[in-house]
């Protein structure tokens, strides 16, 4: 089992009663309901930082991509001016 650490955190008081809906509905803690999220947010946060750096090494690839991005932009606009 992890170390725990004990902190208090401030909430906007609808936030906090969200949050303590939300944990009844689920028969939980608002501490378990508040850790669970904020490991779902670490996690897609680590993870997205996996796609930026995927092109890192094909600027070309990118250049043309975009490229050809903004000139079918150009041509074929997603608004018609009337």
């Amino acid at each position: 089992m992890d170390e725990r650490i004990e902190f208090n955190v401030s909430l906007p008081k609808n936030t906090f009663r969200a949050l303590r809906k939300a944990a009844r509905r689920q028969h939980r803690s608002e501490t378990d309901l508040a850790e669970v999220a904020i490991e779902e947010f670490l996690e897609k946060a680590h993870n997205s930082g996996k796609l930026v750096g995927l092109f890192a090494n094909e600027s070309a690839l990118m250049d043309q991509i975009l490229g050809q991005a903004m000139e079918d932009r150009e041509n074929m606009p997603l608004r018609l001016d009337c």
